[in-house]
């Protein structure tokens, strides 16, 4: 979707360029494939809040402040309510949703860098297309299993609405804030995901899991607190 609507030009692009694409879009994969076999084991809002610990990590590198020791703290305290009530779920989903975490930090870096030496959505078109390419091992056998035209519809919103608009805004973000603003205000999206996993997949959350979440928001809001004015 993203190469017919942007068509992103491909001559005279340097060797690093494409190399950095290349990882970019293999970034994409591992973090798409990571974040959905989570979502499969635990909620959603479970699987997000600790997918955003990478993000959350990123703008705590760089500040010295003893404060940044409390929503360190904060953060850790919020995890350990996540993942320790009644919906945290399996251990499996857990370790998809950290490992999504530690592949996330990555991707804020590489989307940074492409972007950098892109214009427009050149770069991200490129690289999710990458990414595309990389997961046809996946995608090719479960597309001729599918037989109903209804779920092919589903994939295919879910590719425009989940990957390929969001994608656009963030890498499109990433030019305007540093990685660090970036990373916290991303590291906000816990709290969506919470009320979208309420609201259409009817899961509910303890109070303690509902605290743990909040905690980590208030990290991410601390932190921002933390950095000084550019």
């Amino acid at each position: 979707v993203l190469l017919v609507v942007i068509r992103p030009s491909l001559r005279g692009r340097p060797q690093r360029f494409w190399l950095n694409v290349a990882v970019f879009g293999a970034v994409l994969a591992a973090l798409n494939l990571s974040l959905y076999e989570a979502i499969a084991r635990v909620p959603l809002s479970t699987a997000v809040t600790l997918q955003f610990l990478g993000p959350l990590a990123l703008a705590l590198l760089g500040i010295h402040r003893r404060l940044d020791v409390v929503w360190v703290l904060a953060a850790s305290a919020g995890v350990v309510l996540l993942t320790g009530g009644p919906a945290g779920g399996s251990d499996a989903g857990i370790a998809f949703a950290l490992l999504a975490a530690a592949i996330t930090a990555a991707s804020v870096l590489m989307a940074r860098r492409v972007a950098s030496e892109s214009r427009g959505l050149d770069g991200l078109a490129l690289a999710i297309a990458a990414a595309a390419v990389l997961t046809l091992p996946v995608t090719i056998p479960a597309t001729f299993n599918t037989r109903e035209a209804a779920d092919l519809a589903i994939v295919g919103a879910v590719g425009v609405l989940g990957i390929a608009v969001p994608y656009a805004l963030e890498y499109a973000a990433i030019r305007l804030v540093s990685v660090k603003a970036f990373s916290v205000l991303l590291s906000l999206d816990p709290a969506i995901a919470a009320l979208a996993g309420l609201a259409w997949l009817g899961q509910t959350l303890a109070p303690a899991e509902l605290l743990g979440i909040g905690l980590v928001v208030a990290a991410s809001a601390g932190v921002m607190g933390s950095r000084s004015p550019p």
